[in-house]
């Protein structure tokens, strides 16, 4: 049956109509869905980038926190302040309070360790590659841990073969501008000195004015300790605040001439013992998870750990007994943070107590 081409026009016309119609319906369904997804969808985050860092340097803050606690460095980006004057909502001041607890309770993690050396300074020759204090303080500076760690070495100023020769007085020197704290160890001409024995001896003109007066003390160990303070402040620009007696012995004498002389006495929580006969370095690395789990335990914040700068293993491997100490306090859910300047190391001193 033949059609007019009225009709056939027609028809084609319909048909192009309700396709259009179709088209339109479909669309607008779409754009509801999507509409609809997008205010129900959760908000977007970043995603994690992995675990939270190892380390976090501790900075030198420009006023102390509370309880004499080194404040720890913030992100390296700060939340930006608003730009009006209107009082934060509800919302936000939730947000905040949530953020500070959260802060408050990653707080609570954090272990400030202050690596602490004695009996230096080494005095081969610099650059050489055998000065074990110089490899010290350059793995201090430079290492796959944290860059620029600050410690405290305590020295032996006038003993021969350490402080009393030029290399070891050009360490001293080198180890202040590092950024490093220097304590006494030493003053006396002899080495290793027993403080306990020198607070027994005769004083002797150390303030070098041609007379035996109070400014040299009153007994050995007071000359010993006034005359080295004075070499570490030529040397370095700064006043010694911190005294370790040698084998950590202690005696009352002592003590009070470290009181007349304002000397704060510096022990250790943890002996490394890289110095107790010749240790391996797997038996320095047991001694150092041992000390880290029994001072977790007690429930200590702060800690100083005992190694020696002269000693050739320590020199050797100080990188890895760094990574002993953050990775055994990891495993107990704890993050290292070792101080990144010298304000840093005397904020933590400053507040630890020795029995």
């Amino acid at each position: 049956m033949k059609h007019s081409s009225s009709y056939v026009f027609g028809r084609f016309l319909l048909r192009s109509l309700l396709l259009a119609v179709v088209l339109v319906v479909a669309r607008f369904v779409a754009t509801a869905v999507f509409v609809q997804r997008e205010k129900t969808a959760p908000a977007k985050t970043a995603a994690p980038q992995g675990a939270g860092p190892l380390l976090h340097p501790l900075s030198s803050p420009s006023s102390p926190s509370p309880a004499g606690r080194p404040a720890l460095e913030g992100p390296a980006s700060e939340t930006a302040k608003p730009t009006n004057s209107h009082p934060p909502d509800e919302k936000s001041s939730t947000s905040e309070t949530t953020t500070s607890a959260a802060e408050a309770d990653a707080s609570k993690d954090v272990i400030e360790v202050v690596l602490s050396f004695d009996d230096g300074p080494h005095v081969e020759t610099l650059d050489s590659g055998r000065n074990h204090t110089q490899k010290v303080f350059e793995t201090l500076r430079n290492n796959l841990l944290q860059k620029n760690i600050k410690a405290v070495f305590f020295v032996q100023t006038h003993a021969p073969g350490r402080g009393e020769t030029q290399i070891g007085q050009d360490i001293i020197g080198t180890l202040g501008r590092e950024g490093h704290v220097l304590g006494i160890h030493s003053g006396s001409s002899a080495d290793h000195a027993s403080h306990r024995i020198r607070s027994s001896a005769l004083p002797y003109d150390a303030n070098q004015n041609g007379l035996l007066d109070i400014g040299d003390g009153l007994n050995g160990l007071e000359s010993d300790l006034i005359r080295a303070r004075e070499r570490i402040r030529k040397l370095t620009g700064s006043v010694p605040l911190y005294v370790r007696p040698t084998y950590g012995e202690k005696s009352r004498r002592a003590t009070a001439v470290y009181r007349r002389q304002r000397l704060k006495m510096i022990m250790w929580d943890i002996d490394s013992g890289d110095n107790t006969g010749s240790p391996s370095v797997d038996e320095v690395n047991r001694n150092i998870q041992e000390g880290i789990r029994r001072c977790v335990a007690a429930g200590k914040k702060q800690l100083v750990v005992l190694f020696h700068d002269i000693n050739y293993q320590t020199a050797a491997n100080l990188e890895e007994y760094i990574a002993t100490i953050c990775v055994s306090a990891r495993r107990l859910k704890k993050t290292v943070v070792f101080p990144s300047s010298a304000e840093s190391v005397v904020q933590i001193l400053n507040a630890k107590t020795f029995p």
